[in-house]
């Protein structure tokens, strides 16, 4: 990893990532373990991470902290969870791990962007939580690419395997989604 960094050229961009590594590094070694139990395969993974992290510099280093953090920790779940599948030891990564990571990183510190439906109906936060809580887990990701990490449509299709000009009507039907079960859950209280 610290070849891969010190091969960046501008001095600048160098020193930042090289801030990340320091104070990222356990929080994702943390994550990564958790999920593989092998030090060499979570070593392998941070620098996995790390090399998506820095090709995507322009867009990590306008984060916020708090978004930089849950963006840091997505990254190394994502290439832990991809590389125990593609080399079939997903048996070591329990069905509901994403969700248990979105719902503690993102759902419950608040860091998750209003959608315009929901702010206009002036639903509580505590009410779009629990109804988020019932979305798929591909529901839930295309939220946060959509809204929490503002990714474009060409972005959210390349990596949901969807068409981009499908992209604004997945989103929308999600939102819908995402209200009527808040509408459904207050008529039933």
């Amino acid at each position: 990893m610290i070849a891969i960094i010190s091969a960046i050229e501008d001095d600048d961009e160098r020193l930042t990532v090289e801030r990340w590594y320091r104070r990222y590094y356990g929080l994702m070694f943390d994550k990564a373990f958790a999920l593989s139990n092998d030090e060499n395969i979570t070593r392998d993974m941070i620098n996995e991470a790390f090399i998506r992290i820095i090709n995507n510099y322009d867009k990590v280093v306008t984060l916020n902290k708090f978004q930089m953090a849950t963006y840091f920790v997505s990254t190394i779940n994502s290439v832990t969870i991809d590389y125990l599948r593609k080399t079939g030891r997903e048996d070591l990564v329990e069905a509901d791990d994403y969700e248990k990571f979105l719902k503690k990183s993102v759902i419950e510190e608040r860091k998750f962007c209003s959608l315009e439906d929901v702010s206009i109906r002036n639903y509580q936060l505590s009410q779009v939580i629990d109804a988020i809580d019932e979305l798929t887990d591909k529901e839930k990701l295309l939220l946060i690419d959509k809204f929490y990490f503002e990714k474009s449509n060409r972005e959210i299709a390349s990596t949901m395997d969807m068409k981009e000009n499908q992209v604004h009507v997945y989103v929308k039907r999600v939102c819908e989604k995402l209200c009527n079960i808040v509408d459904e859950n207050k008529k039933q209280k």
